[in-house]
Formats: structure tokens, sequence, C-alpha cells
């Protein structure tokens, strides 16, 4: 009996070490058959090893720790499932966004209060929006930037010298003068000639480098010319000549050794004075526009050379009447032309010295029968013609402001 009881409890004791030692191994081995299905431990090993990875062997040129290679999307059939049965997930497309919308991303904790830099809007203010230039110039702005320069005049008057005399803007002319006057006519009261010392007067403004106005002023003094046939007789005459107009200055560099050309449109005005009692002379009258053009050519250093030539094409020209009612004809028509040589000698910006020799001719011609006979044939001219030439010369002096 007592040996049935201890085999009994040897037997149990045995069976627990049994199944207690099975138990434990089973815990070591999860892949054991004591706690996995076979058939679903196969399962596991298929999906693991289900193509969803790629293994790349390096290549020869490759670094010997090459980067892990990135996942590939697993296949999906016609049926929307992968090759692992799952279903796969539809992915919504992005939606477009114009520019016109705006886009709010939440902010972290630590940047909620703080205007954001791309999305917030600047503080509205009610300055007008800059004036745009428009590009198609009215005539008057291009007549304005023709005659001003505009910006071209400040870039060039920047570019020229400090002594340079171009960078004045008040030029004045003082000059005396001597005077040579030949008028040559078929008939005799317009048939004369003189000589006389003058006085003469010029100044220009320039409102920029390229366009500037011009007046001038010539007289004689102490003029006389001969008032009878046989030359006893003596009358005191004066020459007067009033120019005014505008000037355009064309500059070929901004060197002072750079030629320049001016030309000029004038209104011009002659007179030719005798006392109003005179018995045998009448005074002139000729006035019109003048066109002028004069050319600066750099000799040296400081010193140009001066020509010139003027023309007008019609000139208004009338007989005032003296002592004498003298009329040379009706209709008369006129028309002057003259030229100019001279020289300047530059000593600085503001002083310089000129001389100036010039010569025009004025030719007249009338219709018709003169008024009264002439004193030499004592006969009445018709279509009388009239060659009036003046000679200047001029020595003086010019200051720049």
């Amino acid at each position: 009996m007592g040996k049935s009881i201890s085999f009994t409890i040897r037997l149990g004791l045995f069976l627990c070490l049994f199944f207690y030692g099975t138990w434990g191994l089973s815990q070591l081995d999860p892949s054991s058959s004591l706690l996995l299905n076979p058939q679903r431990q196969e399962e596991n090993s298929l999906r693991l090893d289900s193509g969803r990875y790629e293994v790349r062997t390096p290549k020869k040129d490759q670094p010997s720790n090459p980067t892990p290679a990135r996942p590939l999307p697993p296949k999906t059939t016609a049926t929307g499932e992968n090759q692992e049965g799952r279903p796969t997930t539809q992915h919504s497309p992005t939606p477009k966004i114009s520019n016109d919308e705006k886009v709010s991303l939440p902010l972290p904790e630590d940047r909620k209060g703080i205007p954001d830099p791309v999305t917030s809007e600047a503080p509205k203010t009610n300055a007008p929006p800059p004036k745009q230039e428009s590009k198609d110039m009215g005539f008057t702005d291009r007549v304005s930037d023709y005659l001003l320069g505009g910006e071209d005049a400040r870039s060039y008057s920047d570019q020229l010298d400090e002594g340079d005399p171009r960078r004045n803007v008040v030029e004045l002319d003082i000059a005396p003068a001597l005077i040579y006057n030949d008028s040559s006519s078929n008939y005799w009261y317009r048939s004369y000639s003189n000589f006389s010392p003058a006085f003469s007067a010029a100044m220009k403004f320039w409102l920029s480098p390229f366009f500037g106005i011009h007046t001038h002023f010539l007289s004689s003094l102490s003029g006389d010319v001969v008032a009878s046939t046989d030359g006893s007789i003596v009358s005191d005459m004066n020459h007067q000549w009033f120019d005014f107009g505008i000037r355009f200055r064309k500059i070929f560099g901004p060197s002072l050794r750079s030629p320049t050309l001016i030309f000029g449109i004038d209104y011009q005005e002659y007179q030719f004075n005798v006392p109003p009692t005179d018995m045998w002379r009448v005074r002139l009258q000729s006035n019109g526009v003048q066109l002028s053009m004069e050319a600066l050519l750099p000799s040296k250093k400081g010193r140009f050379w001066i020509l010139g030539l003027n023309f007008a094409p019609i000139l208004t020209h009338s007989e005032i009447a003296t002592g004498i009612a003298l009329q040379s004809g009706s209709h008369p028509s006129s028309a002057s032309l003259g030229i100019v040589v001279g020289k300047k000698y530059m000593f600085s910006r503001t002083h310089q010295i000129f001389w100036r020799l010039s010569h025009s001719i004025e030719k007249v011609h009338y219709s018709d029968s003169a008024s009264l006979p002439d004193p030499i044939t004592n006969t009445t001219p018709q279509g009388v013609s009239v060659t009036n030439g003046i000679t200047f010369f001029k020595f003086g002096f010019q200051w720049g402001l």
C-alpha cells in the first residue's frame, strides 16, 4: 500500500515536470509547433516575403555602404486589391488652388498672435498709387524737351568742364565797330556812301546748353551823308539795327576742342535815319525774318574761328518822307544775304575777346516809275533797282555768367 502511494506520487511529479518543461520550451521558440499552427506559420512567411521589398545588389562604382532601397508600392489587381489580398487605399486628388485664394495653415502655439510675413496683408494706406509716365509724349512735352534739352541737357552739363563757356547761362557782348555803307542805284536819291564808327551790344540767355534767346543792337555814331549833287551839303545820318530771336546750339562733343554750330531765327529791323527836314534824302526802313548759321571751330587751345552766314528771303522795305515826298516806285521787293568771319580768344569761362568782319547786301527792286525826276539826268526812272552793301568790323569783349 505504501509502495503504491509512493509510486503514484512519483508519477505525478514526473508528469508535472514533463508538462512544465514542454511549456517553457514553447515560450523560448515561438516558431515551435507546440504553440503555432504550421499552416498559419507558412501563411505569415508568405506575407513577409510577398514582394513588397526589393533587394538590390550594389554596383561596382557605388560605395560599400549604399543607402537602403526605397520600398516599392504593392501591386494592385483589377479588383482593387494588392497581391496580399488587402484592399488598396484610394487617395483623393490634391485640390488645385488658384493664386487668388488664400490658404490658412494652423500655426504652432508659440506662433499664435504673430502675423505671418507671407500670408498677412500689408496695412492699407490712403496714399495714391505712384503715377506712371506715359510713353506717348504730347506735342508740348516734345517741344519742351527739344528746346530745353530734358534729361540730355542735365547729363550733358555734368560732362562739361567747369571752365567751359558753354556752361554759361548769360553771355553779354560789348564791342565798338566801324561801318562802311555803299548804296548804288540808277536813281540819284538812292545812291550814296558813308563811313562812321558804331557801337554794338548783344546778349544771349541760354535756357539750356542747346537753346537760348538772342538780342542785338547796333548804332552808328556821328555819321553823315552827302545831301547835294555837287557834294557841298552834308546831312547827319544814322544807321540802326535791332535783332531779336532764338538760338539752337548743336555741340559735337563735351571737349573744349569740339566744334559748335549755332542756328538762329530772328526778327530784324534796319533803319537809315536823316533829319526830318532834309530836302535831298529820305528815311529808309527794312524789316523781316532772318535766318542765320554760325560755326565755332577750335584752332588751338582757347582759340576759335568764327564762320557765319545769314539770309533774309523776304523783307518789307519802305521809304519814309522827310522834307521831300520821294517814292522810288511801287511794290518794292527786297532780300538780303550776309557772311561773317572772325576769331574768339578765351581767357576763362567768363572773359573772352573777339573780332568779327561781316558784309551784307540788301537788294531792292521797285516796279513802276519814281515820283520825282533824277536831279542829274532830269528824267524819271522806271523800275528803280538798289543794292545796299554794308561792311562791319567789330572788336569786343564778352562776359559770361
